[in-house]
């Protein structure tokens, strides 16, 4: 007999079954010992601060949206949302070589248009856990915290 609060089961990279429950989302493979663990995920943004909010929010949009497509189990139900704000354009670049540097799938957003021309606005996470992160995203502020030229949303 199944536990009412399981959702569905599907099979980790390495084959394992793991279930997926409301209250811990997602039984991953931990890449270091190759056990299954439960936790719970998180889908990071990081937008930048000194743009207007409007335009702030749009990029906050492509960025998830992009990311999510990206995760390879989707966006489980009770997948923790977190929107990180960078200072400019300078701070999502560096932000970007940290997450290669790791190892971190991660897509920057990049507006075409002007005034913009091609600059990198935003940064999607897909969903995974916070462990796996590490202090990467550490010193950056939630979205907002920080008063910010460009910020006028507070």
């Amino acid at each position: 007999m199944q536990s009412r609060r399981l959702t569905r089961r599907r099979r980790s990279v390495k084959g394992e079954v793991c279930t997926i429950d409301r209250e811990q989302p997602v039984c991953i493979t931990d890449s270091d010992s190759g056990t299954l663990v439960s936790e719970p995920l998180y889908h990071y943004v990081i937008v930048r601060g000194d743009i207007p909010f409007g335009d702030a929010m749009a990029q906050n949009t492509h960025a998830s949206g992009e990311s999510a497509v990206l995760a390879i189990r989707g966006v489980p139900e009770g997948t923790r949302a977190v929107v990180l704000e960078a200072e400019n354009e300078s701070e999502i670049e560096r932000y970007s070589v940290k997450l290669t540097d790791r190892g971190i799938l991660h897509v920057v957003i990049r507006e075409p248009d002007a005034p913009f021309n091609g600059a990198a606005m935003a940064i999607g996470i897909p969903p995974l856990p916070r462990k796996r992160i590490g202090g990467v995203l550490r010193s950056l502020p939630l979205y907002g915290t920080s008063p910010r030229k460009g910020n006028s949303h507070v």
